[in-house]
C-alpha cells in the first residue's frame, strides 16, 4: 500500500530552496571522476542546492594527496573539506573489513560546520545515483503524527537497506541504516554529535565467551554494538534512559526500536528515488530485502499502529516468513554426525534418487538438505526424519 500524499509545492520547492547537499566519505584519485560526474547530475537534480564535500584521509593517502583531491573536486563542488584522521578499530564482527565508524562521524561533522541551509541531504561518496524526487517523497511523509518516542525536531529521510526488522532474520534493535540522511540540519547535527565508537567496545566477545550466543550471525560478532547501533541508540538514549541495548542481540527494546523508528525517521523509496550504491543495485529485486529490512511500506504500517499487539500484528506475516527462511537454511548445510550415520545418509539418498523425477534429483545433488526438508508425502516424511536425524550443521 502507498500512502504517499502529494506533497504541496511550497513545501517541496522550500526545501530545494533550503537544501545543501553533503557528500563524505573516502575518495582516491582514481574515483575524482565518477564523483566529478555525479556531482553533475546533482547540479541537474537540485540546481539550488551547496555542495559540500567532506574527505575522510585514509591511512595511506599523504597530505600532499589529499590536498590535490580536495583541489579537483574545489571545481565543481562549493566546499571542500578534509576531515581529522582517525585510526579504524577491530572489525565489528568476524569476515568483514575494520571499523571505521569514527572516520564517518569526523566526516560527517567536518561536512555539516560549513552549511549554513536549513535542511541537508548527507550521503555517501559511494553513492553516485540519487534523484529528486527524493525530496518529494520526504516532504510528502515528514510530518505524519508521531507518537511515544520523538527526539528530532522533525523526522530525518534515511535508507531501507540496513534498516533491519529487529523481528525477523537479525533481530537488532536501533539499527537503522547510515547511509544517507535527508532533513533538518540541525537534526543531522543532533544525530552526529554521538561519541566516538568506543575502543574497548571492539573486543567485547572474546572467544571463551564462543558457546554463550544464539546464532551463526552472533558468533560473527566481535564488538558490542553494530556502529548504526551505536549511532542511533546514543541518539535516543540520551532522551529516554528507559530504552536497553545493553549489548547488540539484545531484544527488551524490539518493540521501542520500531516505535522511536516511526517517531524519528522517514524510510525512503529506492524504487522512486534511486538512491543505492552501485554495489547493491541488486536490492531492487531482492525478495528477502523486505523480510530481514524495515520497507517505506512497514513504515507507513507503524506509523499507524503503535501498540505493541499491533507491531506484531504488522509483521505476522514476515514473522512467519524469517522463521521458514531459517528453517531452509539451517536445512540446507548438513554433514554426518558420524561414520554409521554416514553410511545410512548415502543409503536414504540413493533410495530417494531412485524414485525422484529428474528436476527433484537436481535438487537432491545439489542441496540434500533442502530436498529433504520440502518433502510432503507420508513416507517422505519418515525418510526425511531419519535424514535429519543422521545429519548436523556444518
Amino acid at each position: 500500500m502507498k500512502h504517499d500524499a502529494i506533497p504541496t509545492e511550497a513545501i517541496v520547492r522550500n526545501i530545494h530552496h533550503s537544501l545543501s547537499l553533503l557528500i563524505q566519505g573516502p575518495i582516491a584519485t582514481g574515483e575524482i571522476q565518477p564523483l566529478s560526474s555525479a556531482i553533475a547530475r546533482y547540479r541537474k537534480e537540485f540546481p539550488s542546492a551547496a555542495i559540500i564535500v567532506a574527505i575522510s584521509p585514509s591511512s595511506s593517502q599523504t597530505n600532499e594527496q589529499l590536498i590535490d583531491i580536495s583541489r579537483q573536486l574545489a571545481e565543481i563542488a562549493d566546499t571542500v573539506t578534509i576531515a581529522e584522521r582517525c585510526p579504524p578499530l577491530s572489525p565489528v564482527k568476524s569476515g568483514i573489513g575494520p571499523n571505521y565508524f569514527n572516520q564517518q562521524r569526523a566526516a560527517a561533522q567536518a561536512g555539516l560546520k560549513h552549511i549554513t541551509t536549513a535542511y541537508t541531504l548527507r550521503i555517501r561518496s559511494d553513492m553516485l545515483e540519487i534523484r529528486k524526487a527524493i525530496v518529494d517523497h520526504y516532504a510528502a511523509n515528514f510530518d505524519r503524527p508521531r507518537g511515544p518516542f520523538p527526539v528530532l525536531h522533525q523526522r530525518i529521510l534515511i535508507a531501507p537497506y540496513f534498516t533491519l526488522n529487529p523481528l525477523t532474520n537479525e533481530r537488532l534493535c536501533f539499527h537503522f541504516s547510515d547511509w544517507l540522511h535527508l532533513g533538518r540540519t540541525e537534526d543531522l547535527r543532533r544525530i552526529w554529535t554521538v561519541p566516538p565508537y568506543p575502543e574497548e567496545y571492539s573486543d567485547y566477545y572474546r572467544p571463551d565467551l564462543e558457546d554463550s550466543k544464539e546464532s551463526d550471525e552472533t558468533r560473527k560478532f566481535r564488538s558490542r554494538l553494530a556502529v548504526e547501533q551505536h549511532l542511533y541508540f546514543s541518539l535516543l538514549a540520551s532522551t529516554y534512559p528507559q530504552l536497553w541495548l545493553s549489548h547488540h542481540s539484545d531484544q527488551r527494546s524490539a518493540i521501542p526500536s520500531l516505535q522511536a523508528l516511526a517517531d524519528n525517521f522517514v524510510i525512503d523509496d529506492i524504487h522512486r528515488s534511486h538512491a543505492i550504491p552501485s554495489k547493491y543495485t541488486n536490492l531492487l529485486s531482492d525478495q528477502s530485502l523486505e523480510i530481514t529490512c524495515l520497507t517505506y511500506e512497514d513504515w507507513i504500517h507503524l506509523t499507524d499502529g503503535r501498540t505493541a499487539l499491533g507491531i506484531i500484528d504488522i509483521f505476522k506475516g514476515k514473522i512467519s516468513a524469517s522463521l521458514e527462511m531459517k528453517k531452509r537454511l539451517l536445512a540446507a548445510v548438513r554433514i554426518p554426525r558420524s561414520r554409521v550415520a554416514g553410511i545410512i545418509v548415502k543409503a536414504i539418498t540413493l533410495l530417494a534418487y531412485a524414485f525422484s523425477g529428474n528436476k527433484s534429483k537436481k535438487k537432491l545433488r545439489e542441496s540434500p538438505g533442502l530436498y529433504f526438508y520440502d518433502i510432503k508425502s507420508h513416507p517422505g516424511k519418515i525418510i526425511s526424519a531419519l535424514f535429519f536425524l543422521c545429519t548436523k550443521n556444518c
